[in-house]
């Protein structure tokens, strides 16, 4: 039989530190997973536990990610599926305010390279005004020679009147 050499001491953490690095230059985006370096150590996880500071740092040097550990293997998919949600809504939501930005600039526009309303409006308010013997905007009574042009008392229906840029 066999005896494996157990590595100890500054020997570990020098083939913790080899193996990791090893790892991450094989894969492009490499994930820690305890289990894959314990085997490519022959080390226990348990060994690996207890060397979390150390194999942190090694992580964070070499730019890795570490797969987090969660209670049961739901909770894993479940903040992952919520991961991916909050990204999608961020998405979407940026999404929604270019169309908003995008509608306000249409009607900007349209409202910018229209004609006049008021002539077009006024001479159908002023005929049906006279023919009803009232105002059809205010309901006021219609004095006979009344001077529509100059006589405005519900509101200026002019477009530089109402409308700031």
């Amino acid at each position: 039989m066999s005896k494996v050499v157990q590595l100890r001491g500054q020997n570990l953490l020098d083939a913790i530190e080899k193996a990791l690095i090893d790892l991450s230059d094989s894969d492009q985006k490499y994930v820690y997973n305890a289990s894959e370096l314990a085997r490519k150590i022959g080390c226990s996880r348990p060994t690996l536990n207890s060397k979390k500071e150390f194999i942190d740092s090694v992580l964070e040097k070499i730019g890795a990610a570490k797969r987090l550990k969660r209670e049961h293997p739901l909770l894993e998919q479940l903040h992952m599926k919520i991961e991916k949600l909050e990204a999608e809504k961020k998405a979407l939501e940026e999404d929604l305010n270019a169309l908003r930005q995008n509608h306000a600039d249409i009607f900007t526009r349209l409202y910018r390279h229209s004609s006049e309303m008021s002539a077009l409006i006024r001479p159908i308010a002023e005929n049906d005004s006279i023919a009803a013997g009232k105002c059809i905007l205010c309901s006021q009574s219609i004095d006979e020679g009344i001077d529509f042009k100059n006589r405005s008392t519900v509101f200026s229906i002019s477009r530089n009147d109402n409308v700031k840029d």
